[in-house]
């Protein structure tokens, strides 16, 4: 499920900075020039667990992203943990299929609800828990924030959350310093509990440096936390709503003048919950 390493295209200012739109459009709305970089990020859909709660939401997700895919070019799909709910041994098997229900390249960080080995979570996405590659002249890195257990069981929380690997974010920040931007995937915060200053200050979350996460149930929104900006992928329901209010997804998008746009898209309700530019032209 890789995606070809492409060429870069060219390099870009390392500006940049971050201002809300109002009324903003995004590049893929009619009429628009197709971008030249353009993903999808969701978390939490916890699929699966409590005897597959509420299946509908996977059906539902899994089209609605597709048909995002399909009415413009969509580069890849980053899936931003807890992803399936808990037991192992029912939901690796019972969910691998729906991974590949997707039209484009998927991707994955590790949740505290996916409990798999390392050698489980590659067999289940394709890549290892720490990963990145380059598409567009842009880094792309995935960060494991999750110990699994030694001897997995059900509901088996009780490794927690830790911080990523410092060192390969480290090598993979260098590795991509000249990319035009990086986009860097979590399934949590740094500020969450164990707060890491070390992992916050590799993620500054400006210039040519973005970050997306999950877990935080009732976010899907773009935040500035102790002097860093921090985009939520979008839980993927409203926990508020008890779980049944709007589903959404986080699109974002690079143009072919540089400006990288993201927005929320609320599927259930047909709505733009959120449209913010992330690096202005």
């Amino acid at each position: 499920m890789g995606i070809t390493r492409r060429a870069f295209l060219k390099k870009g200012s390392l500006a940049g900075g971050i201002s809300l739109l109002t009324g903003g459009r995004l590049l893929a709305e009619p009429g628009q020039p197709e971008p030249r970089l353009r993903f999808i990020a969701l978390a939490d859909t916890h699929w699966g667990g409590y005897e597959d709660w509420r299946p509908e939401r996977k059906d539902n997700t899994i089209q609605a992203v597709n048909a995002a895919c399909g009415a413009v070019k969509t580069d890849f799909i980053v899936l931003n943990g807890d992803i399936i709910h808990d037991d192992p041994k029912v939901q690796i098997p019972k969910f691998l299929p729906n991974m590949k229900r997707f039209d484009v390249p998927v991707y994955m960080t590790h949740g505290n609800h996916d409990i798999m080995t390392d050698e489980q979570f590659k067999r289940f996405t394709g890549h290892p828990k720490d990963h990145h590659f380059a598409l567009e002249n842009c880094g792309v890195i995935l960060l494991n924030t999750y110990k699994c257990p030694p001897k997995v069981e059900y509901g088996d929380h009780r490794s927690g959350h830790i911080p990523p690997d410092l060192e390969f974010l480290e090598d993979a920040l260098h590795t991509y310093k000249d990319a035009f931007h990086i986009f860097v995937f979590a399934h949590r915060c740094p500020t969450d509990r164990p707060q890491s200053e070390e992992w916050l200050e590799l993620m500054p979350g400006r210039g040519n440096v973005s970050s997306f996460y999950g877990h935080a149930h009732s976010r899907w929104e773009t935040l500035t936390i102790e002097g860093k900006v921090h985009h939520f992928s979008g839980h993927n329901t409203d926990t508020t709503g008890r779980w049944q209010n709007w589903h959404t997804y986080r699109v974002v998008e690079v143009s072919d003048a540089g400006e990288i746009r993201s927005s929320v898209r609320d599927y259930t309700n047909d709505m733009q919950r959120e449209s913010v530019i992330i690096k202005p032209a």
